[in-house]
């Protein structure tokens, strides 16, 4: 990282560098002890479509495969994404096309919409992006906290938010024999909230930023976590 920020420094008025991707360095490096050889980097976050947009590009894309998408169904694939994150949209327009392809359909209504959240968006099978959201805690944090922050997400998932109650409870749960557990508990907050699992709300509590996350989540962990208010 010194080298890249040295080259990038050095031929700053000859070579443009753009260093991109679903979520941001500053959690890794922070923890390595090297926020600084980035720090001559302008960060530009890219934000989620807005409701218009992602209505835009369903109903562009219904009209290239020829499909009758049906108001409110490209209402019901929005609810149930919540948040219009670009390639989550598209994801879910591809499941409908294939749905209706095999079954010879043209027009998708509000009921397809819904089975095919079910079925396909919510399917272990095949979601290799919402399946790396869960192998990247392991990199970012490492074996020591990853366990505490898979329960603080199937707690936010199963719960419907993460209170700072049930916070503390996990994270005292996790590192009994820690003096201070929650110096652990805001470094994986504070990372879960950057790359975009979690928001914190107006009451201090946390939630889901997607939906679609939130329900992958909970199908994927839901069935084997017991809620701190069930302990």
């Amino acid at each position: 990282m010194s080298w890249l920020r040295a080259c990038n420094i050095e031929q700053r008025d000859h070579v443009r560098l753009v260093v991109s991707g679903s979520i941001g360095l500053e959690p890794i490096l922070r923890q390595a002890g090297l926020s600084a050889t980035m720090n001559q980097l302008i960060p530009f976050e890219v934000e989620p479509w807005d409701r218009e947009t992602a209505t835009g590009c369903l109903l562009a894309l219904a009209a290239e495969y020829g499909l009758n998408v049906r108001s409110e169904a490209a209402e019901e694939m929005l609810d149930h994404l919540s948040v219009y994150i670009p390639h989550h949209v598209q994801m879910f327009f591809d499941h409908v096309r294939l749905f209706c392809a095999k079954r010879g359909l043209t027009e998708v209504d509000g009921a397809v919409a819904s089975q095919v959240y079910q079925q396909s968006m919510l399917s272990i099978r095949g979601h290799v992006e919402l399946s790396h959201l869960e192998e990247r805690l392991k990199t970012v944090l490492g074996p020591d906290l990853q366990p505490l922050a898979l329960s603080l997400l199937s707690e936010a998932a199963t719960a419907g938010r993460l209170t700072a109650e049930s916070s503390l409870f996990l994270a005292q749960d996790h590192f009994p024999e820690h003096p201070n557990p929650q110096e652990e508990l805001r470094e994986i907050l504070g990372i879960l909230e950057h790359d975009g699992y979690l928001e914190q709300r107006p009451d201090h509590s946390y939630a889901f930023v997607s939906r679609l996350l939130r329900d992958w989540w909970d199908r994927r962990f839901g069935h084997t976590y017991t809620r701190v208010s069930q302990r």
